[in-house]
């Protein structure tokens, strides 16, 4: 099995060296960003509070002493007709930051054998490591579509004494989502051997086939049916608002205090710039807007993943079964001695495109080179990108 490594900064410097050298930059594939049309931000009037001096000389902290929760709240009730206590949730930072706050509440509990569906975002590694959790790895395959063996995951369990499962939806980067059947599997499994459940869910909530965009139904019913869950959701992905992040922690009302409690300490306040989006993203009078702002998002990349199909038939190449957000998967044959970051740094200095080896996120592959491809970058860079990339092939 080839080696793993999480840092991208070789890959980042070769980026700037051939920016430099070639006077042009290279085409970023597998860039973290949507196109800039594409972001919702021209379409919100901040307004002069945020001007105020009460909304830019207070702290914000988590703990929601403005009451912000209660936008959430409502517009929950007014999509599922669910109350949600707010004891269940809370609203803060970013995903990272939440995730983290959420492994550290755990750890409190004692928790300390985690299982880890792969690919992962290579932070929550880190974090692994940093938390000194036992890390388990569930390896899911490009090659079966990510499949969920239920038996095996149960052997997994009883045989290292899991106490947590660690699973991100759509499975990272492949834009393959976890079908809420499954879950209701894994959340018995989770039940029956009193075992937690933690979903990375920031990049969810936007399968190409459902209509509503603003809150999860697959996500409400975990959380109205199960018990030892934690679940982190981001609209601001969904949104592309990568620059004003927010994140929603769903779980038990022990481990929401915790997370509150720990917040203080580590990740601090939140900004006044963060609960206005938070107030007008939430506001049921803008949801039919802002969902139909994700919608046409979706459907472009929905449709630019037919193309990109079509693309590329006959080629030499694994593709994710893509089915929601705006990310999938390639695979193109490479030698079989060669390092991935080796590999990538190669195809950039060759052909001008830049790559993110999937190997960082922990997705293991002898015969093919796997990266991810982001379906809403500027549409001529993605099919010049892969016009090259098939010339390799």
């Amino acid at each position: 099995m080839k080696r793993f490594n999480t840092s991208i900064k070789r890959l980042m410097e070769g980026q700037r060296d051939y920016n430099f050298s070639h006077r042009e930059k290279a085409i970023f594939l597998s860039d973290w960003n949507a196109e800039l049309e594409r972001v919702i931000y021209p379409s919100f009037d901040f307004g002069k509070e945020l001007y105020s001096r009460s909304a830019m000389g207070n702290y914000h902290y988590w703990t929601d002493e403005l009451n912000y929760k209660s936008h959430f709240q409502k517009c929950f009730k007014d999509l599922f007709h669910t109350e949600l206590s707010n004891e269940n949730f809370l609203i803060g930072n970013n995903g990272s930051s939440s995730i983290m706050l959420s492994l550290m509440a755990l750890k409190e509990l004692g928790v300390d054998k985690i299982l880890a569906f792969t690919p992962i975002y290579y932070s929550a590694i880190k974090l692994f490591e940093m938390l000194d959790y036992q890390m388990y790895r569930f390896d899911l395959k490009i090659e079966n579509d990510f499949e969920i063996n239920i038996e095996q995951l149960e052997d997994e369990i009883v045989q290292n004494n899991i106490e947590a499962i660690y699973i991100t939806d759509p499975i990272f980067s492949s834009g393959v989502e976890i079908s809420e059947n499954i879950y209701k599997q894994i959340c018995n499994l989770c039940q029956k051997h009193n075992t937690w459940i933690v979903i990375d869910y920031i990049y969810g909530g936007m399968n190409w086939d459902v209509g509503n965009y603003v809150i999860s139904d697959k996500i409400a019913h975990i959380i109205n049916s199960f018990s030892n869950y934690i679940v982190v959701e981001s609209i601001a992905k969904r949104l592309f608002i990568n620059g004003v992040k927010t994140a929603t922690v769903f779980s038990t009302p022990q481990i929401i205090k915790k997370i509150s409690r720990l917040s203080i300490y580590t990740v601090g306040s939140m900004c006044c710039l963060q609960l206005h989006m938070l107030r007008e993203i939430y506001n049921t009078e803008n949801a039919s807007a802002i969902n139909g702002v994700i919608k046409e998002n979706i459907i472009e990349a929905s449709r630019r993943f037919n193309q990109v199909l079509a693309f590329m038939r006959g080629k030499n190449c694994i593709i994710s079964s893509c089915n929601s957000s705006y990310f999938f998967l390639m695979g193109i044959p490479y030698p079989h001695k060669v390092e991935d970051m080796d590999y990538a740094i190669n195809i950039m200095n060759q052909i001008g495109v830049l790559t993110v080896p999937h190997s960082r996120y922990l997705l293991s592959n002898n015969q093919y080179y796997i990266f991810r491809i982001n379906l809403l970058i500027n549409k001529q860079d993605l099919f010049e990108g892969l016009s090259k990339i098939s010339g390799l092939i």
